[in-house]
């Protein structure tokens, strides 16, 4: 209980403490801080929002359970799964989005693979699990999805880690633990190019930007200075390299990826607070 308590209460210290940063930067310009309120009834194709992105010409994006939505600051456009159409989405459950450099933008569905969406010419190239096809995505859902400074696309999926190369044509299949395969729940590169991925159930993995070498890390009970949980849910790089590591449980570790030393910020144990992710 003491630790569940202590979580929240540093959640909500730190919550507070984002509004009144943020109240106080708009004091400073003389302006107070406008909320609006954009829901169903106003074009949105859900309320339940897995994503929100901009894009490079200033449109926001919403993944969504029900779809994928653009705002221009004024009106929705809706794209929705068509089952008639092979030009729209492969599904309305689009659990991650990004826009690549190229200006592509890859959708993640919870069920339905992986979407690339030329925004020029309005078209959707898809890109599904097939067991008798090695050389597609391992697994229809996704978690999380990454382009590096090489122009690859990266996929965490129930099956792994996927890696498309920049042709978009060759799938590489990163398998940390074949024995126990967990589902991976988050990408991040970090500044020195190396891909971690945080799991359910499988701990942190570091993939290495040269050898494409998998370390992993883990909790042991015996070793205090270890991952407190190996439910890891979303990772954070700080401006001073730090990574940030929240678990399942509500708990934070850091852990400095020059030294591989691991710090316990706020210790675990709440399920509900293990609800909350990083938002880069």
């Amino acid at each position: 209980m003491f630790s569940c308590t202590r979580s929240f209460h540093a959640l909500f210290t730190a919550g507070l403490l984002s509004l009144l940063l943020i109240s106080n930067t708009f004091a400073k310009d003389g302006l107070s801080p406008r909320f609006e309120r954009l829901r169903v009834e106003h074009g949105l194709s859900s309320n339940e929002l897995n994503k929100i992105i901009q894009d490079k010409q200033g449109f926001l994006w919403f993944a969504s359970r029900n779809g994928i939505s653009r705002f221009d600051g004024n009106d929705f456009r809706v794209f929705n799964h068509d089952p008639d159409n092979s030009n729209s989405l492969a599904d309305n459950f689009a659990y991650d989005l990004i826009e690549s450099s190229s200006g592509h933008f890859w959708i993640g569905y919870w069920g339905g693979g992986v979407s690339k969406f030329d925004p020029k010419t309005e078209t959707f190239q898809h890109f599904r699990h097939n067991p008798d096809n090695p050389n597609t995505i391992s697994h229809n859902n996704i978690w999380s999805i990454l382009e590096d400074h090489k122009g690859r696309i990266w996929f965490a999926t129930d099956k792994g880690i996927d890696r498309l190369d920049e042709k978009g044509e060759q799938f590489t299949h990163f398998v940390p633990d074949p024995m126990h395969i967990k589902a991976i729940t988050y990408l991040l590169e970090d500044h020195d190019g190396a891909i971690w991925a945080s799991s359910f159930g499988g701990g942190l993995y570091r993939i290495d930007p040269v050898s494409d070498k998998i370390t992993r890390f883990i909790h042991d009970p015996k070793d205090p200075n270890s991952l407190q949980s190996n439910g890891a849910k979303g990772i954070y790089q700080g401006v001073d390299g730090t990574l940030w590591i929240g678990d399942i449980a509500g708990g934070i570790d850091t852990l400095s990826p020059k030294t591989g030393k691991i710090h316990h910020v706020i210790k675990g144990g709440s399920p509900l607070l293990g609800r909350f992710k990083f938002i880069p």
